[in-house]
């Protein structure tokens, strides 16, 4: 049995697009015991008494308030569906409705204490609360979701490998000193590291041995300390894209001409391929091979050629997708007294934000205060 829930002109278009609902319900006693379109408009009461509704189709704006109305009434979630003639709104319901569950990660120094500080930490969120646990306590950057195993990049341990069902360390991949570890990605049964103290990508055996390395330019063996702010990358074929606060290596004199690199993979040579940004990160390609980076001192994330998705308050870092969500950390801007964000206000709050690119509208998990940065987001997809 289908049920229409709201006596608009949206069940109007339900109703001649050739559906036949039993009735519609609406909550206006004014319009009960009417008809629209030949079909009888009756009270949402009547729903306590039907048996066999499969259906319940929501055909007002209002679909937060109907969800909640229909659950008293014995509607379970799996009946209640929304009308695509709805429009945005449905797509904010979505929206609304899309529930995180995942980790993050936190780069700073690590505390005992369970929210805060470095460490990695799990994201439960359900439609009536959100539950946060630290899993891993250490200083964390990149981290990487391989099945039920969470590769995390740690300063001090290198990269820890987690199993995301026990939710402890399955095994630890030391990385030689004095190099660091940011990003990482495995590709072809090696690991990929940004070190930010050389300025350089490390190519790891799974042992942790170094079999490579490409420097982003001569300045680290000139000067002895590193001069870009290496951080994020991915792969692509056979290149390798970094992306770093200084392109020309002068962040430490106030320059931040921030970017991204492409490193060829055979021969190691460096080229630019984006330019003129403020502190960047989470360098991404998805499978379609839509280009990603994160704008992070202007909020900014931008797409395909650079185009601007949307300006957030916080400072962008950690970046992944639910289909066609995208999911962005903010972090507690620490530069705001440094650099010029014109009228942007900082925001100094640390969130996930999922973002629906389509409407241009997002909603926001909020961090206990003593998580007052993310790395890194890896969502547990369904």
């Amino acid at each position: 049995m289908l049920i229409l829930f709201g006596a608009g002109h949206v069940a109007e278009k339900e109703i001649l697009s050739g559906e036949t609902p039993a009735f519609v319900a609406d909550n206006n006693p004014d319009l009960q015991n009417s008809r629209i379109l030949g079909v009888e408009i009756l009270s949402p009461e009547r729903l306590t008494a039907l048996n066999g509704i499969s259906q319940v189709i929501i055909c007002t704006s209002s679909i937060l308030d109907v969800q909640e109305q229909l659950h008293h009434l014995g509607i379970s979630s799996a009946q209640i569906s929304v009308s695509n003639y709805l429009g945005s709104a449905a797509q904010v319901y979505r929206l609304e409705q899309f529930c995180f569950r995942g980790f993050v990660s936190c780069g700073l120094p690590s505390s005992r204490q369970s929210l805060h500080g470095g460490g990695v930490y799990q994201v439960e969120e359900n439609s009536s609360e959100l539950k946060i646990t630290k899993i891993f306590e250490g200083n964390c950057r990149s981290i990487e979701l391989h099945g039920t195993r969470l590769d995390v990049a740690c300063q001090g341990r290198g990269i820890v490998q987690i199993c995301t069902k026990t939710l402890e360390v399955n095994n630890e991949i030391a990385i030689p000193k004095p190099a660091s570890v940011h990003g990482i990605r495995r590709f072809e049964d090696h690991y990929y590291v940004t070190d930010p103290e050389s300025d350089s990508v490390l190519v790891l055996e799974q042992s942790g041995n170094v079999i490579n390395r490409y420097s982003i330019s001569d300045k680290f063996a000139i000067t002895g300390s590193p001069q870009h702010h290496v951080n994020d990358l991915c792969i692509l074929n056979n290149s390798i894209y970094v992306s770093m606060f200084s392109l020309s290596g002068n962040w430490k004199n106030g320059i931040f001409d921030g970017g991204v690199v492409e490193v060829d993979m055979s021969t190691g040579n460096i080229r630019v391929v984006v330019d003129s940004l403020k502190m960047p990160h989470n360098v991404m390609f998805r499978e379609d091979g839509e280009f990603y980076i994160l704008d992070s001192f202007r909020g900014k994330i931008l797409g395909y050629d650079r185009s601007d998705i949307g300006t957030l308050p916080g400072f962008t870092r950690g970046l992944a997708f639910s289909d066609d969500l995208i999911l962005v950390g903010e972090s507690k801007n620490r530069n705001i007294s440094k650099l010029d964000r014109g009228a942007m206000l900082s925001s100094i709050d640390t969130r996930i934000t999922i973002v629906d690119p389509s409407i241009k509208a997002s909603r926001s998990i909020p961090m206990p205060q003593g998580i007052s940065e993310i790395h890194a987001i890896a969502p547990l997809l369904s």
